[in-house]
């Protein structure tokens, strides 16, 4: 069976999927594949930029880290996702890091060839901001989360999100089949990994979650709600 197409791949992508069968073909036509095996670092924070990427499979972290070397993470992308956008427009240095959560494969679409295309089509212009305002109501999100909800209730809206995203319907709940080692949950709300493991424990006793290895299956997803809406 022949590999699909990027232009194909770029069908299956939330934020090409609304833009023009001209467009698109024209980005396609620029585009690079690129494959990352879990692990690998797309680019770092202060990285000059260098376009515009699309996630066609796998899934990639958004992260920072401290002068110490605490990482905190900022997002998971999934495919269909697209990412770089900042840089992309400003020219300045990349704002985070990049690394391949699991194997992944990307689009990557040159800086100075997608620009020019913008000034021809200024509606892919209007994706952009979409994708922009997205991140920005996010991250707020966050920022607020972040000050005024206790451990417990961001690590539970986590565990809801990530069920919603990566999870799959067992006999036993919805298990996230998302690698989860209790570091990287503490990196995801920004707390220790013995905070984390406190927290995971406290749930798994109300029987809302199952902690197997570095899986969860959350069993009781109305009482996980209650706690991520802090009642």
């Amino acid at each position: 069976m022949p590999s699909p197409t990027m232009l194909e791949l770029f069908e299956k992508t939330h934020f090409f999927a609304k833009v023009d069968f001209q467009s698109k073909r024209a980005i396609a036509d620029l585009a690079i594949r690129v494959r990352y095996p879990a692990g690998s670092v797309v680019f770092f924070q202060g990285d000059v930029p260098d376009g515009l990427y699309a996630i066609l499979e796998g899934t990639v972290r958004v992260r920072t880290l401290s002068e110490d070397g605490q990482e905190l993470v900022l997002n998971h992308l999934d495919a269909g996702e697209v990412f770089g956008e900042i840089a992309l427009l400003d020219g300045l240095p990349r704002t985070a890091d990049i690394l391949a959560e699991s194997d992944a494969v990307l689009a990557r679409v040159p800086r100075p060839a997608f620009l020019r295309l913008l000034e021809r089509q200024p509606r892919i212009a209007l994706q952009l901001i979409e994708v922009l305002c997205a991140r920005v109501r996010y991250t707020s999100a966050r920022v607020e989360e972040q000050h005024f909800q206790s451990a417990v209730v961001r690590l539970a809206r986590r565990l809801l999100a990530l069920a919603r995203t990566h999870g799959r319907e067992t006999a036993a709940g919805t298990e996230i089949e998302q690698h989860l080692p209790q570091a990287a949950m503490a990196a995801m709300i920004g707390v220790t990994r013995q905070t984390v493991n406190g927290h995971l424990q406290e749930l798994q006793r109300a029987g809302l979650i199952v902690v197997k290895r570095a899986r969860v299956v959350v069993v009781d997803r109305w009482g996980l709600e209650q706690v991520a809406n802090n009642l």
